[in-house]
């Protein structure tokens, strides 16, 4: 796959995500996660700590968007994503 990013969008859970990243074949730099902590909060998964530690390492991409109860969809910072955690661990990487 030279020359070509694939970037597996997390919707469908971390867990998929990770195993698809590290299955034979797949496992390559050419193949990253879309991070979206509001899908994950959104579906009721911890997303920092708990959904960033299945894709660290592996993202290609950031969704910044946050979640409130309901779910409904708000700016980041004003749902229940720990942004400023997410964004310290984010730059770690860097």
């Amino acid at each position: 796959m030279d020359g070509v990013n694939v970037v597996d969008l997390d919707s469908a859970g971390v867990r998929r995500v990770r195993d698809v990243l590290r299955t034979g074949g797949f496992d390559s730099a050419g193949i990253a996660s879309l991070w979206d902590p509001g899908n994950h909060a959104g579906l009721g998964t911890p997303p920092f700590p708990t959904g960033y530690a299945a894709v660290r390492g592996r993202i290609g991409h950031v969704h910044v968007k946050d979640v409130a109860d309901g779910p409904t969809w708000v700016v980041a910072g004003e749902g229940v994503c720990d942004w400023s955690a997410q964004v310290k661990a984010l730059r770690a990487l860097l």
